[in-house]
C-alpha cells in the first residue's frame, strides 16, 4: 500500500489497485479504468495489541509484524469469504463483500469477545 494525505493506493492483485479514501477526477483509458466499487464492499477495522492474535484464528496467513508489516495488503479469506486485508497504521482493515459483511462481522465479534474487546 502507498498512503498519502488524502487517501491510499492498495495493490490487491498483481495488476489491480484500489484507491481508498479519495477519488480521481479523470483517468485516460490508456492508463486504466476507474469502476466504482464503493457499494460492493464493507470496511471493518480491527486494532489493538492482540489484534494479530485474534485475527490469526481465522486467517490462513500470519499477521505478525515480521510477515505482515504496516503497509501490507493481502487477498485472503475470512470464514470462507474472499476478503482484502490491509495492515494500515491504524490496524487491520478488512474489505468484505457487502453480502457477507454481517456473517464476517459476527465471526470477528465473537472472537473479540473472548479477548474482552470493546466495539467502538
Amino acid at each position: 500500500a502507498s498512503t498519502g494525505n488524502v487517501g491510499a493506493l492498495l495493490r490487491v492483485e498483481p495488476l489491480k489497485w484500489w484507491l481508498y479514501g479519495t477519488t480521481l477526477a479523470d483517468l485516460s483509458p490508456d492508463e486504466g479504468c476507474l469502476p466504482d466499487f464503493s457499494h460492493a464492499r464493507t470496511h471493518v477495522r480491527s486494532r489493538g495489541s492482540d489484534a494479530a492474535t485474534r485475527l490469526n484464528r481465522h486467517q490462513p496467513v500470519h499477521l505478525r509484524d515480521g510477515t505482515c508489516p504496516v503497509g501490507s495488503v493481502v487477498s485472503t479469506a475470512l470464514h470462507h469469504v474472499a476478503v482484502a486485508l490491509w495492515r494500515s497504521e491504524h490496524g487491520f482493515e478488512f474489505f468484505l463483500p457487502r453480502g457477507f459483511a454481517m456473517t464476517c462481522w459476527e465471526v470477528l465479534f465473537e472472537t473479540a469477545e473472548q479477548f474482552g474487546v470493546e466495539v467502538v
